[in-house]
């Protein structure tokens, strides 16, 4: 259970800070991180299991592992301050994250993240937009394209790694597979 603890409280530290530097035009600093794409997605569907599969199978089609936070928590009858919340992560050491705050469950903070020095790949940020849009009838607003110099570097692994973690835990915490 401490870890479960320590473990929200590391997301939702990551995920405000993260927040918080979204709309840096240029960092050349390296105790700050800027997303690629970072955006608010205002959908009207409403049924969160439906986007939670719609967005888990978009990004495993992408190429991304994917773990969603909000409802490996319910499942273990575990506090959660998000009501929607999906990391991803692939082997180019890429990031997107989904995040819906219970006091706009209707928003969700869409963030794509690559290691310094940013290469944008316009092409998934493409999709991923026009995925929700399309897919699930959200609008896209407050689109923010952001740049990471080199510098931040280590501070993109470090948030890299602790991610890893919790995809770790939520493997440790699976039930053993039968046989």
């Amino acid at each position: 259970m401490h870890t479960w603890m320590a473990f929200t409280r590391s997301i939702a530290v990551i995920s405000l800070g993260l927040a918080s530097v979204a709309n840096a035009a240029e960092n050349k600093r390296a105790d700050v991180l800027a997303a690629d794409l970072a955006f608010l997605s205002v959908c009207s569907e409403r049924d969160e299991a439906l986007i939670s599969r719609k967005v888990e199978e978009f990004l495993r089609q992408e190429g991304f592992r994917v773990l969603d936070i909000a409802r490996l928590a319910r499942e273990q009858k575990i506090f959660y301050p998000y009501a929607f919340n999906i990391v991803s992560h692939d082997e180019r050491r890429r990031s997107v994250s989904m995040v819906a705050f219970p006091i706009a469950p209707d928003d969700y903070h869409v963030t794509l993240s690559s290691p310094p020095p940013t290469v944008h790949d316009t092409d998934l940020e493409s999709r991923l937009m026009a995925f929700l849009a399309k897919n699930l009838g959200c609008e896209v607003r407050q689109v923010s394209r952001n740049e990471n110099a080199e510098a931040a570097g280590s501070m993109y692994r470090r948030v890299y790694e602790q991610a890893e973690g919790w995809f770790k835990e939520a493997e440790d915490m699976a039930p053993p597979k039968a046989k």
